[in-house]
């Protein structure tokens, strides 16, 4: 293997490891925080949630649900396989 052919699969293996760390990092984050907004909506659960706080409850798990098709994405190919 010559020297350019190993120096790109090393960048691209560090690239991955780079990846998968900082997608880890998200998750993890994502799974500290969400459980606070279940909370916030259990405060709700007898009386009405104010249409604001509906409104931003609903625009983080949109933004959460297009976030992991987006990952989604990544792990598949343009066949929809993995």
């Amino acid at each position: 293997m010559n020297t350019i052919a190993y120096s790109n699969n090393f960048q691209i293996a560090s690239n991955y490891a780079s990846f998968f760390e900082k997608l880890t990092e998200i998750l993890g984050r994502l799974t500290d925080e969400f459980p606070y907004y279940g909370e916030i909506a259990q405060q709700y659960k007898d009386s009405p949630m104010p249409n604001r706080l509906k409104k931003s409850i609903t625009d983080i798990y949109t933004s959460l649900l297009r976030f992991l098709q987006s990952l989604l994405r990544v792990f598949t190919k343009n066949d929809g396989s993995t």
